[in-house]
């Protein structure tokens, strides 16, 4: 997976990945994605759960299968 990471000198702390390819097919996982309201007006495309912990693994990288530990322990909560 290549992507490029951005961030603004203002918001340090909230980068911005952005994927140089695409890691998975687009068009389905546009189709699976939950819109969030962040405020009025605004929504925001979440990837899907199961899309998440899937291209987690494949990065492979500690952090990423540390994320996939704690995504996980949130299994029992999920509908």
């Amino acid at each position: 997976m290549l992507l490029l990471k951005m961030w603004s000198d203002a918001h340090r702390r909230t980068p911005i990945d952005v994927f140089i390819q695409e890691p998975f097919d687009f068009d389905l996982e546009w189709n699976k994605v939950i819109h969030s309201a962040i405020f009025d007006g605004v929504t925001i495309p979440i990837l899907d759960y199961e899309s998440l912990i899937h291209m987690k693994i494949e990065a492979g990288r500690e952090k990423d299968l540390l994320d996939v530990s704690s995504l996980r322990k949130l299994d029992p909560y999920r509908k």
